[in-house]
């Protein structure tokens, strides 16, 4: 399977429908790793609050015993969704950045249960999506493919930098 090219902004659109005014909730959820109980009382708290959009970062799958029904559940929803980096790899197969073998087993797991249209799906899903002085990632958006890296205090100058060279002006 090919590696996503990173783009900083692949779903202009997708982004454009988001309402940054402050007028509609927007439900945004992220490291799901396969739990679907937890993602089944978000998802019916969602639903309870009137939530219309969601945003979710990332993570799908990874850890949890339930990769194919988390899937199914995220997909009969009309939210954006974000490759993270447990997805890249259950997608692909490439384990090159995984340095946490608990993460590399449940990873092998997941890999195995997956179908090769579930992984398709995984794998195209965007990097990242920007709108009109935000940018969405799963990690840090000094991190080329934008889901390996996490933003700390040692490397937050960094990342800020990277926010101001895509166009967020803080």
């Amino acid at each position: 399977m090919t590696t996503p090219s990173p783009s900083l902004n692949p779903h202009p659109q997708l982004a454009a429908s988001f309402d940054t005014t402050g007028d509609r909730p927007l439900a945004i959820l992220a490291d799901i790793h396969a739990n679907l109980p937890a993602l089944e009382a978000v998802l019916a708290d969602i639903d309870r609050n009137g939530f219309a959009d969601g945003l979710i970062l990332g993570d799908l799958v990874g850890y949890g015993p339930h990769p194919r029904e988390v899937l199914q559940r995220l997909r009969e929803r009309d939210f954006a969704i974000l490759l993270g980096n447990h997805d890249y790899v259950a997608a692909t197969g490439d384990f090159s950045g995984c340095h946490n073998i608990h993460a590399l087993r449940a990873l092998c797991w997941t890999a195995e249960r997956l179908t090769d249209a579930e992984r398709a799906w995984l794998a195209a899903l965007p990097l990242a999506l920007a709108g009109d002085g935000w940018l969405a990632v799963h990690g840090g958006p000094a991190d080329a493919r934008r889901f390996h890296e996490y933003v700390l205090s040692i490397t937050a100058g960094e990342h800020l930098d990277a926010l101001e060279a895509d166009g967020i002006h803080l």
